[in-house]
């Protein structure tokens, strides 16, 4: 299982991402309370939203070079590399979203996702 975390400026970012999956041939349902979850042949991914307070402890304020508390963050986990490159690559997320790759690398969503470095560990 590989996980990332979003960091978007939306609220409710998970009702973006839900409008953009519903109609593709992929099952797209929030199963849970709090958890986003589509399945494809290739894999499964699942998306937490919710609260973020407890998260932005994981953040060192003064290594950043932006306000955390600026953004909500979504916690994804997946299933399979391939399929977690492909929703990522074919989701438009809120305008100035970050993604943090969860081995020390955070940057601009839209600027990340095409570098295939941003997928493996440090």
């Amino acid at each position: 299982m590989r996980s990332i975390i979003l960091l978007s400026p939306r609220s409710d970012e998970e009702k973006h991402i839900i409008d953009q999956w519903k109609d593709r041939s992929v099952y797209c349902r929030v199963v849970s309370e709090g958890r986003l979850t589509l399945k494809t042949e290739k894999g499964h991914l699942f998306i937490d939203f919710g609260d973020s307070e407890d998260m932005y402890a994981e953040y060192e304020d003064d290594a950043l070079d932006f306000n955390i508390r600026d953004y909500y963050l979504y916690p994804i986990s997946c299933s399979d590399l391939d399929f977690l490159k492909d929703f990522l690559r074919n989701t438009d997320f809120a305008e100035g979203s970050k993604l943090d790759n969860d081995f020390g690398w955070i940057a601009d969503a839209k600027e990340i996702i095409s570098n295939d470095e941003f997928f493996k560990p440090c």
